[in-house]
């Protein structure tokens, strides 16, 4: 499928961002199609093109604070079907069962597949060329992406993409801070 994507033409060139027609792989197993209403840009992404987070050879993208809606689904995926409203986030959900999960650490899951980042998208260039995935499991900075379904939050209906995208990240990371961090327990206030 065609799609449009923005993309650096080479690591640390995120000044001359370019917006191409690219082609978008079909959905694999857990995996599903959204098309890209909203991507807010994260800081990360910007270190990622750059390639502060490492450095990549050939063109790069990234795009991780995404609310959309899913297009299509790959095999054994459950959670969600087209037309369904959703955020995907970078946090991806884990399996529940782990050792790792059990303990509330499911970012450490031994059942799902690390985050990926620095590795071929499932966008290419027409010219053949690979997009490399600079930052989490997508590249929102397109019209359509593949993301893994663990990786989705179903959005209600009366919340604007735009708030979606932003909880994708922005949000989670100061939730995370007050959790984590300021020990906040359900009730407490300060």
């Amino acid at each position: 499928m065609r799609v449009k994507c923005a993309l650096v033409p080479k690591m640390g060139d995120y000044k001359n961002i370019v917006v191409e027609e690219v082609e978008l792989a079909d959905p694999g197993p857990y995996e599903v199609r959204l098309k890209v209403v909203t991507c807010t840009i994260c800081h990360s992404d910007i270190h990622a093109l750059t390639g502060e987070h490492l450095e990549y050879d050939g063109p790069g993208s990234a795009g991780h604070e995404i609310a959309g809606i899913v297009d299509a689904v790959g095999e054994k995926v459950t959670y969600v079907k087209p037309g369904d409203r959703v955020l995907c986030s970078e946090v991806r959900q884990g399996c529940g069962q782990c050792p790792e999960c059990l303990n509330d650490r499911h970012w450490f899951c031994r059942n799902i597949e690390p985050m990926s980042f620095r590795v071929p998208s499932c966008h290419t260039r027409l010219n053949g060329e690979r997009i490399t995935q600079t930052c989490s499991g997508t590249n929102g900075f397109s019209t359509y992406c593949n993301a893994y379904e663990n990786m989705l939050v179903k959005l209600d209906d009366d919340i604007p993409y735009e708030i979606g995208s932003a909880l994708a990240c922005g949000f989670m990371s100061g939730f995370g801070a007050v959790l984590n961090r300021c020990k906040i327990k359900p009730g407490e206030s300060f």
